[in-house]
């Protein structure tokens, strides 16, 4: 494990960055979500994991961090209850810790926090590229004929932008090979990204929710970014306790599972 550890402390997520939502605080059944995969070429050539067709995995995690300016007094989740949610809503989707008798054939990292009054690099992890977004927030000299448009932004275009100028909580999930990582090499596969907006929720009772509305995402492909609420996912009743989502579920035995976490880690004196 120590040269996974040595190349997700260097790169695992230098890409990770989002912003929060514009009026009122919203309850947690209208908390949006928003989520985004990313998907290389070689990742395309990668079985797609289902319940029927697993794939089997080891992981690394670094737990909660703030993408740039914190905020005093935030409620953070649970570093082993939240990974809980990660493990269990992956499992729903098809990937499977690793054992012996299914060796892992991908590497995953998850990192999930909050970004804070960083619009252009919000911008981008919300998949603002795939809705020719990015000229918003990039410098240019003279005149762009596409403000002209602005007025003409479709509706998901128009929510994205907006989103990107508030404060997100955030989680992502990279793969990798791990053949290749073994061998000192980084091959990317596929990153998702999940976000909500701050204003009015705790990150300790946000995050799990947008994890489990956006597991169809996970490790698929998007062409443009995902959004949806709470409520639309699990109705009234099932975004009130986040107990009650995964209630079906039993807890995984972390001290057994394939998964490195930095922020258990000390350095050695």
């Amino acid at each position: 494990m120590s040269s996974l550890r040595r190349f997700f402390s260097s790169f695992l997520f230098a890409s990770l960055t989002l912003s929060s939502t514009l009026a009122a605080a919203p309850s947690m059944e209208s908390l949006s979500v928003i989520a985004v995969t990313d998907m290389t070429e070689i990742g395309r050539t990668y079985p797609e994991a289902s319940p029927d067709s697993p794939v089997y995995y080891q992981a690394v995690t670094t737990g909660y961090q703030d993408f740039g300016r914190g905020m005093a007094g935030e409620k953070e989740p649970e570093n082993d209850a939240f990974l809980q949610t990660v493990l269990r809503t992956l499992k729903r989707e098809g990937y499977v810790p690793a054992t012996d008798a299914h060796p892992p054939t991908i590497v995953l990292g998850f990192s999930w926090g909050s970004l804070r009054s960083q619009p252009g690099a919000a911008l981008k992890v919300l998949g603002g590229d795939k809705l020719d977004l990015m000229w918003e927030v990039e410098t240019t000299t003279g005149l762009d004929v596409r403000q002209w448009l602005r007025g003409m932004r479709a509706e998901k275009a128009q929510r994205v932008l907006e989103l990107s100028k508030e404060d997100l909580f955030v989680m992502n999930v990279a793969a990798y090979d791990r053949s290749a990582l073994v061998k000192g090499e980084l091959v990317p596969l596929w990153q998702t990204r999940i976000a909500c907006p701050t204003r009015g929720v705790w990150a300790a009772d946000a995050l799990p929710q947008i994890v489990q509305v956006a597991g169809p995402v996970i490790g698929r492909e998007t062409k443009t970014p995902e959004l949806s609420t709470v409520g639309r996912a699990f109705g009234k009743a099932g975004s009130v306790e986040i107990g009650d989502l995964t209630v079906v579920d039993e807890d995984f035995d972390l001290a057994t599972m394939p998964v490195l976490d930095l922020t258990k880690e000390t350095e050695p004196e």
